[in-house]
């Protein structure tokens, strides 16, 4: 289905499915570009990273967190993290709201804006082993770079600093005499390393997750109606919540949830 009609749905709100912290940044651009737009985000944190849990497991936390979400009355749900699309995709397909998938919105972008050019492709090294983006992505050249490492310098509040910049620095080193037109990485809160990314940037595009859903969205949100408030749910106490993701600075309410 194409993705533009499954936003054309304008009820509110929109949920935003994330197992760990990748999506977040995607949460905290809509919140602030949509004012009269209603934001439900809901995580895992208790069982993350998905990767290490069995695929039964893992279909078992994303419907409790899914089901949550519905109980919000939800129009739809934007999945941001890449191991529930990699194993819950025939859960998802079968939902009573349609479900917007990042890889879908990458893919496409992608495709639309850079077929058959040099793609640098930023992803853990278990989405590049899943080759849930590759195999659907039309290009000249792909570079495959594992970004893993990079985590640690977001969460640890080590961006912008010496330590941050080496690190970029060796990771893109693989790929630092390759001729590329775009970088693209799939983990949202990387945005909080763009400097650094453009330090290290041999010429091409650096594309922003959470502004092309921004702009999928421009033009679809009904801003006649009024925010009902931003909604957080995780079950991680606030204060840690707040603290691990420091860079959040939008408006919502934060509601623990489960034990």
């Amino acid at each position: 289905m194409n993705i533009l009609k499954l936003f054309k749905q304008k009820s509110l709100p929109i949920g935003i499915l994330d197992g760990g912290f990748e999506g977040i940044d995607i949460f905290n651009t809509l919140c602030k570009r949509f004012s009269n737009q209603s934001f439900i985000y809901i995580n895992d944190l208790k069982h993350y990273p998905y990767e290490e849990k069995s695929e039964n497991d893992i279909r078992d936390f994303v419907k409790e967190n899914v089901e949550v979400l519905l109980s919000y009355n939800v129009s739809k749900i934007i999945v941001v993290n890449n191991s529930i699309i990699e194993y819950c995709e025939d859960y998802l397909k079968d939902l009573s709201v349609p479900v917007i998938k990042i890889n879908d919105i990458i893919i496409n972008y992608l495709n639309e804006n850079y077929e058959h050019k040099n793609i640098l492709f930023l992803a853990k090294q278990y989405i590049i082993k899943a080759n849930i983006y590759q195999k659907n992505l039309k290009y000249n050249h792909l570079y495959n770079v594992e970004s893993d490492e990079l985590e640690e310098i977001v969460l640890n509040k080590q961006t912008k600093t010496a330590k941050s910049f080496e690190k970029v620095r060796e990771v893109l080193a693989s790929v630092h005499n390759r001729e590329y037109n775009v970088l693209v990485y799939v983990d949202s809160y990387l945005n909080n390393l763009r400097i650094e990314f453009n330090e290290y940037n041999t010429g091409g595009d650096i594309l922003n997750l959470s502004d092309i859903i921004a702009e999928i969205l421009d033009s679809e949100i009904d801003n006649s109606k009024r925010n009902s408030g931003n909604l957080i749910l995780s079950k991680m106490e606030r204060n840690d919540f707040v603290k691990t993701v420091y860079w959040i600075d939008c408006k919502y309410k934060y509601i623990k949830i489960g034990e």
